[in-house]
Order: C-alpha cells, then structure tokens, then sequence
C-alpha cells in the first residue's frame, strides 16, 4: 500500500508546485499583486510587489494618504465616489531581459456604470523576483 501511496503523493506535490508557482510569478503577478492590493486597502501586502528601494520611500506616503488616492487616480471618472465591483486582469506581458511592461485591465461600476481602463506598468526583476517600478511610472 505505501508503495503505490508514494507515486500519488509525489505527483499531487509536483502539481501543487508547478501550478501555484505559474500564479505567484512573473512581472504580471507583480503588477496584479499591487493593484488589487491597493484596490482592498492593503497596503502592505500592495508594497510586497513594489521594487525594494521604491517600496522603502514611497510606502510611507501611500499610507498617510491611502490607497483610496490611488484607486480615485486611476478611475478619474469617479470624482469622490469610489468605484465598486474592482476586477484587475492581466491583458499583456512585454518582457525584455530584466524589465517588463504589464497592461492591466482594470474593471469597476463607477456612480452604477461599468468602466473599463487599461493601464501599462512597468516592472524590474530584482535578485530574480519581479516587481513593480513605481519610480518609473509617469515617464
């Protein structure tokens, strides 16, 4: 029994790795991993994406003003109402070398209308970990 009881486990282990090791990667998990951070006012878990050295200057300044800055700046359309119904999509990964630019599709219901926006990220592999490069953002 533990014969045949090894194999399964051993093939239940690999596939636990290599389909959870597909989500959590990438330049596009990355931007992802920020934006719906900031969406749920999770700051912390937002600046987890962030490059390092980006992250320790800029994460005080996104927490005295909230992620709620953030989320009104990228649907402009929302004025003072916030937008509801917040889905994020990775629409396309452009990667070259240790930089990449992510487009998110970003999906919310903003005063009851559905709006849709896409918005180009750029990200940097850092020690082989991709993240978000907020410093790079506007240019």
């Amino acid at each position: 029994m533990k014969k045949k009881l090894l194999p399964v486990l051993c093939l239940l282990i690999a596939c636990l790795l290599v389909f959870t090791g597909c989500t959590q990667s990438g330049p596009g998990a990355a931007a992802k991993g920020f934006v719906d951070g900031m969406f749920n006012g999770d700051i912390d878990t937002a600046f987890n994406y962030v490059e390092p050295s980006a992250a320790a200057l800029l994460k005080p300044m996104f927490e005295a003003v909230g992620s709620e800055t953030y989320i009104q700046g990228l649907m402009p359309a929302a004025g003072a109402e916030m937008p509801t119904n917040i889905s994020t999509r990775v629409v396309s990964e452009e990667i070259t070398g240790d930089t990449a630019t992510v487009t998110l599709e970003i999906t919310a219901t903003v005063s009851g209308v559905p709006q849709s926006r896409n918005i180009p990220m750029s990200c940097k592999k850092v020690d082989g970990k991709w993240y978000v490069d907020l410093m790079s953002l506007g240019q």
